[in-house]
């Protein structure tokens, strides 16, 4: 079977293993919350992080091992995230890659996850 992600033989960062999650790379989980006085961030972020993990777990066992083992998509993954759950056994690789193309850390001034 071809997909979007099957089409290519060359390693890439995301995800980190095309052939066992085509299905569930092309579908990530979105939460949106929404506050603008900083005074609520420590009621807000652990609302959510439980929503998310509690949304994961329910998907998980709705969808099967697939999704539960899945890796995060980065766009959406919430903070706190370990890299490997979203880029794999890619992490060294990439670590490496930014040493060597951005020993400055210009890209860091962006935000995002750090390596």
């Amino acid at each position: 079977m071809h997909d979007h992600l099957s089409h290519n033989e060359l390693p890439s960062a995301y995800p980190p293993d095309s052939a066992r999650n085509s299905a569930v790379a092309a579908a990530p989980m979105f939460i949106f919350f929404g506050w603008a006085d900083p005074e609520y961030d420590a009621e807000y972020l652990p609302a959510i992080t439980e929503t998310a993990t509690r949304l994961r777990n329910l998907i998980s066992r709705e969808q099967g091992a697939l999704f539960e083992n899945s890796p995060r998509y980065d766009n959406y993954a919430i903070f706190g995230t370990p890299l490997a759950s979203m880029y794999g056994e890619n992490v060294p690789v990439l670590q490496e890659l930014k040493k060597k193309y951005d020993p400055q850390g210009v890209m860091n001034l962006a935000g995002g996850w750090r390596f």
